[in-house]
Parts: C-alpha cells; sequence; structure tokens
C-alpha cells in the first residue's frame, strides 16, 4: 500500500471514528438535554403541587381565623345582647309592682316563713301594702327595689329577699337561653326573607 492510500485510508478511519464518535456525542447531548428537561418538567410538577398546598394551607388558615373571628364577635355580641336584655328586663319589673292593695306583694309575702319580721323594705309605692301585711314590722322604702319585699327578723340575723329584682337575678340563667333563641330565631327568618 502506498503512502498516499495509507493516509486516506487512516484519514477515512480517523473521519469514520470521528463520526462515529460525534454520534455518540450527539446522542448524549440529547439524553443530557432530555434528562434536563425532565427534570425540569419534575421541578415544575413539584412546584406547582407546592403552591396548591401551600395555597390550601394558607386558605385553610384564612378561613379558621375568620372562623374564629365570627365566633368572638358572635361571642360578644351575644354577651351584649344578654346584658341588654337583663338591663330591659330589670326596667319592666316596675310595671310589674302594683300599688294599689299590694296585688303582687301579698303573693311574694305569702312566700316568707312565718316569723315576727322586724323590719320590711319595700319600693315608696309599697309601704303602706307593707304596712297592712306587716304590721308589727319597721317599714322602710328604698326606690331601689322595683317590686317585691326584703324582711329582717331575728336581731339582724335573719334576712330573705324577695324581690322582683332578685328573684329576676336567680331566674336569669334559666330564661336567657330561650330569649337569646327567639331573638336568633327572628333574625333568622328576617335574613332568609330578604
Amino acid at each position: 500500500m502506498s503512502y498516499i492510500d495509507l493516509m486516506n485510508a487512516l484519514r477515512e478511519k480517523g473521519e469514520e471514528k470521528a463520526a462515529t464518535l460525534w454520534l455518540h456525542v450527539e446522542a448524549e447531548a440529547q439524553r443530557m438535554r432530555t434528562e434536563a428537561a425532565n427534570r425540569i418538567e419534575g421541578t415544575k410538577a413539584d412546584c406547582a403541587r407546592a403552591l396548591v398546598r401551600e395555597q390550601a394551607s394558607l386558605i385553610k388558615g384564612v378561613r379558621i381565623e375568620a372562623e374564629r373571628t365570627a365566633r368572638n364577635l358572635w361571642s360578644g355580641a351575644k354577651s351584649q345582647l344578654a346584658e341588654r336584655c337583663y338591663q330591659l328586663a330589670r326596667r319592666a319589673l316596675a310595671d310589674l309592682r302594683n300599688p294599689d292593695g299590694g296585688r303582687v306583694l301579698r303573693p311574694l309575702a305569702d312566700e316568707l316563713p312565718e316569723e315576727a319580721w322586724e323590719e320590711v323594705r319595700v319600693h315608696p309605692l309599697d309601704h303602706d301594702a307593707a304596712a297592712r301585711l306587716f304590721p308589727g314590722a319597721r317599714v322602710v322604702t328604698d326606690s331601689g327595689i322595683s317590686g317585691g319585699l326584703e324582711v329582717v327578723g331575728r336581731g339582724g340575723r335573719l334576712r330573705i329577699c324577695n324581690t322582683l329584682d332578685k328573684r329576676l337575678e336567680r331566674a336569669w340563667p334559666d330564661l336567657l337561653p330561650g330569649i337569646v333563641g327567639k331573638i336568633e330565631g327572628e333574625v333568622k327568618a328576617g335574613e332568609s326573607s330578604a
């Protein structure tokens, strides 16, 4: 084989090897591009899932906070409503007092145990009725009493408060749920008709 033939053969072989090597490099580069693209897509998908989870977590947090705020507002409103209702009920007690002969005072006095009462506290308008019901007692008037009476006996050791105010105070925990429930029902009925 001549020198030129040898050179041509070597060149051809070198070109073949270079072409083969180039095909391998191209294949490896394509594999690496595909792998990188897959990793990028996987990272995008991971980011999208993380974003969805974060959004869900934020929405849940906002919802929980909104529910807590609503509960606190509702609780405060119910407390204010309860206090307002109680004050209205206390003011209405004066309407129950009946100064003409003690129609309210007598039944309350009848509930007291038999005793030689020394002092009877009543509203000023109930003075005469109290004097008739407790002829041996000192009648003291107190405009702070809406109706009913407070009695003292045994040298001050026995004291019974049977005023309308005290009876309302004792009954209020039992009355309040029904009052609030009725108001809530009326509010809901008003909202649904609006």
